[in-house]
């Protein structure tokens, strides 16, 4: 094959350019797409047959395009690979045509803007032969411009030093066309789909594939050497990459005179079955053998990819039995925030007291050999590569889950077991939930090689919660408990919880109000508090209780501030409304609104001093007269009758709440006492014409006015 002297002055600029761009793992790319964590995905290679015949199965919904990615998308997929090329052909979907003739690929705008219409990532796929690079170039380039999320290298023998257009040029090959399509397109999605077992195709270009693009999608088949088994499947796959990507930390080539460094083909891992039914394709495995699968995918404790595996897919989607299609919409892989996922966790997820024996079932190598062995033969359906046994002893020993329970809620809870001879009939499964402690006895002498129900709980959001599996088995001595697999799948809600009933707001200090109310709901995970300064909010939350907790401490507050509380129950769902508003005010120190007043009152009376107060608590009143209590005077008023001279002084009164106290400003009484004459005037006897003068001493409060009369009639100015 020639190659043209532009094609490679363009394929060394490209060079200079990869080695100015870091490679970063799992880096998110255009329109939102990041290989770490693409969930599930679904492969369509004739969309004729998939969108007319969906076989063997038909699905009435499916009519056109639109309604196939309607329930695509129904059975919880986030992608679709879609067939867009064979190596430099553009595929029709009975055939292929050249890049002049694009109108009439399957692959095109109208079927992009259906898939993104219905919430999907579409990917155009090309079975890659490295035959025409230039060419494949512009199949990529044509994808790319008709909208596609991303595009994937079917990358397969075709690439095999056993191809004449191949030899030894495979490497070379693969770094001309990768690098080119990436500089073409240095945001966009790319893939390759090669082998799972990579060392029994040892002349692939993996590490330039690997280099140029964002994840590797191993095609994890139904090898005969892993008998139908998805954990044996997924395991080989594991021991493969696991001795693949070692090789790389210290791997370096020279290309152009430039070092390049394959940690850089270091790329998430998504791995890929091949599903089809009975009745459309070649028979390949159970209904169950896809629910395996993915369950084992997110579970695997050999995972080559940091994090852990967040995606998979599947080939081919027209070809799958409704049970198949079940298990793929019941599964969970990746991280997103409108889905709960599943909680698979493998016997290495769990710590063991007492002596617990480890027994393998599966094992690989990087070349051809897979092992099925166990302690009997027939324990080789254990979930993943081993379990764990004990022999039957008193309940000291157990083997603990503590599983990490991201949204709080009810949970189905259910075991994995193989089979032994000497399984117990009577497992004690210990399980601490939300709402308390339950043991269920499961029987593992049944229902082998698969999940068993234990039952629903509810567990709340943490690591608060464990699963244990005891050791005081049921039967003969030689029974035995076995430890191998736990799964937690997420019961949604039927609807959020109803509306808290009778809150109630009670002010315990200057900064503090506790809350309580009733929970009228069977569905909550727990309560929102929320609080405002007005009536009818707006409010702001300031707490969330887990289940069952239906009262709630308010700190921090300000003093003598009233405060308006609401509550709402919340689940998976949302939240109730609110309950019904509740207001109350902090504590704080009585305040005199009106002061106590002087008086003065002639002796005989009566005197009342009053006083206006607020403080919360409602304050207590302790009246003094000259600083001493008055026995009794313990209201907002005071009244002292028949006053008398001794009764004159100083009036207050100290006004007391738990914040504190305050005394009033002082009211003082005066006492009026009558005139009384303490010198009273003389007879006189005098001659007619002579002067008579009068005179009066009088005693009582001052001061005095006087009339004097002649014959009790008053006498003018006589004052």
């Amino acid at each position: 094959m020639s190659q043209n002297p532009f094609r490679t002055g363009r394929l060394i600029f490209l060079l200079l350019f990869s080695l100015c761009v870091p490679k970063t793992f799992g880096v998110v790319r255009d329109g939102g797409v990041d290989p770490s964590n693409l969930g599930q995905g679904g492969w369509l290679y004739i969309m004729p047959s998939a969108t007319n015949h969906m076989s063997p199965n038909n699905i009435p919904s499916v009519t056109n395009n639109n309604s196939l990615f309607q329930y695509l998308k129904s059975q919880n997929l986030s992608y679709v690979i879609v067939k867009a090329g064979t190596s430099n052909f553009l595929w029709t979907g009975s055939g292929n045509v050249t890049i002049a003739n694009s109108n009439q690929c399957q692959f095109n705008a109208a079927l992009v803007t259906a898939a993104h219409n219905n919430g999907l990532k579409i990917f155009a796929s090309n079975r890659s032969t490295g035959y025409d690079v230039a060419t494949e170039v512009q199949v990529a380039d044509y994808c790319f411009n008709v909208g596609a999320d991303g595009y994937i290298y079917d990358a397969e023998s075709e690439w095999e030093s056993s191809n004449a257009w191949i030899g030894t040029n495979g490497s070379a090959l693969a770094w001309s066309m990768c690098s080119q399509t990436r500089s073409n397109w240095p945001t966009k999605f790319i893939a390759h789909n090669p082998y799972d077992t990579l060392y029994l195709h040892s002349s692939f270009p993996y590490k330039e594939f690997g280099y140029w693009t964002d994840c590797v999608m191993p095609q994890v088949y139904h090898h005969s050497a892993t008998k139908s088994n998805a954990f044996a499947a997924i395991h080989w796959t594991d021991v493969n990459y696991r001795t693949f990507q070692n090789t790389l930390a210290t791997n370096t080539a020279k290309i152009n005179g430039q070092t390049i460094a394959w940690t850089n083909a270091l790329k998430p891992l998504v791995l890929m079955r091949d599903i089809y039914d009975g009745g459309a394709g070649t028979p390949v495995g159970a209904d169950s053998d896809v629910r395996n699968f993915l369950d084992y995918l997110v579970a695997d404790p050999n995972c080559v990819t940091a994090g852990g595996y967040q995606g998979s897919d599947y080939f081919r989607s027209e070809l799958h039995s409704p049970g198949q299609w079940a298990n793929i919409k019941a599964a969970t892989i990746g991280v997103f925030s409108n889905v709960v996922n599943n909680i698979v966790l493998d016997d290495n997820r769990a710590t063991r007291v007492g002596t617990w024996t480890a027994v393998k079932t599966i094992d690989a190598t990087t070349g051809s050999t897979v092992t099925f062995s166990g302690a009997f033969g027939t324990d080789t359906d254990s979930f993943g590569t081993n379990y764990w046994q004990k022999a039957q002893g008193t309940g000291t020993g157990y083997a603990q889950y503590i599983p990490t329970i991201l949204a709080s809620g009810d949970y189905l809870v259910q075991q994995w077991h193989p089979t032994r001879p000497d399984a117990s009939t009577g497992v004690s499964f210990v399980i601490k939930n939300a709402l308390g402690t339950n043991t269920v006895v499961a029987n593992q002498q049944t229902n082998n090689g698969d999940w068993t129900d234990l039952g629903q709980f509810t567990f709340l959001a943490g690591t608060n919660s464990y699963i244990r599996v005891m050791d005081n088995v049921v039967g003969i001595s030689t029974n035995v408990a076995m430890l191998d697999a736990l799964k937690l799948i997420f019961v949604p809600p039927l609807g959020v919880p109803s509306v808290p009933a009778s809150l109630l707001a009670t002010a315990i200090s200057t900064s503090q109000i506790n809350l309580s109310w009733t929970d009228t709901s069977s569905n909550e995970t727990g309560f929102i508090i929320a609080r405002s300064i007005a009536s009818g909010g707006p409010y702001t939350d300031f707490a969330t209780n887990t289940l069952g907790n239906t009262s709630c401490t308010a700190t921090n507050l300000s003093t003598g501030v009233t405060y308006y509380f609401v509550v709402r129950a919340i689940n998976y769902l949302g939240a109730s409304a609110n309950a019904s508003e509740v207001s109350q005010a902090t504590f704080f120190p009585p305040t005199i609104t009106a002061q106590p007043l002087d008086q003065s009152l002639p002796s005989g009376g009566s005197a009342t001093f009053s006083v206006s107060a607020s403080g919360n608590p409602a304050p207590s009143y302790q009246w003094r007269f000259n600083s001493t209590n008055l026995s009794g005077a313990t209201n907002t008023s005071y009244t002292r009758t028949n006053i008398q001279s001794l009764h004159a002084g100083s009036y207050t009164v100290v006004i007391t709440n738990i914040t504190g106290s305050i005394t009033s400003a002082p009211a003082i009484l005066t006492v009026l006492l009558f005139p009384s004459i303490t010198s009273a005037p003389g007879n006189l006897s005098l001659a007619v014409g002579a002067n008579a003068s009068f005179s009066v001493v009088a005693g009582g409060a001052t001061p005095f006015s006087y009339q004097w009369r002649f014959n009790n009639t008053a006498i003018t100015d006589a004052t």
